[in-house]
């Protein structure tokens, strides 16, 4: 995924495709990049001069083609339960140095016939190091 602003906004005519008529678009942005986007409407609000999309380039087999254009639509943000404020912070990080303990308890004991309080007493064990050793 690439992230540009939008300079030139250049029709390029129609497409006559199974879905109906499509209009053709030479995009291009501040990057350099430019490509063909495609819109259902000749009135669209899609490529705008000016605006900052995020956007894939999909290279043309033929070179003497501009490759496709494909806008990626702002995702709603990912909710994993943390905010930006400094605590949630820390636990997040807490949260990462557990999960990574515990990984490296179940690859250090990997092939034994240890069961699994052992291996989650060595998770402790390492979880502890690292947030001893990290004051």
């Amino acid at each position: 995924m690439k992230n540009s602003k939008i300079t030139n906004v250049q029709s390029e005519g129609t497409w006559d495709s199974p879905n109906g008529l499509m209009y053709k678009w030479e995009v291009e942005f501040e990057n350099g990049d430019h490509g063909q986007a495609m819109t259902k409407d000749k009135e669209h609000k899609t490529w705008t001069v000016g605006s900052t999309v995020n956007y894939t380039l999909t290279p043309n087999a033929n070179p003497k083609y501009l490759g496709k254009l494909t806008l990626i639509k702002d995702a709603p943000p990912a909710s994993n339960g943390f905010s930006n404020n400094s605590n949630d912070n820390d636990l997040r990080q807490r949260m990462i140095i557990a999960q990574s303990s515990l990984s490296s308890a179940v690859e250090f004991y990997k092939g034994s016939t240890l069961d699994i309080d052992d291996t989650l007493a060595c998770a402790k064990k390492f979880y502890d190091w690292v947030i001893n050793t990290s004051k």
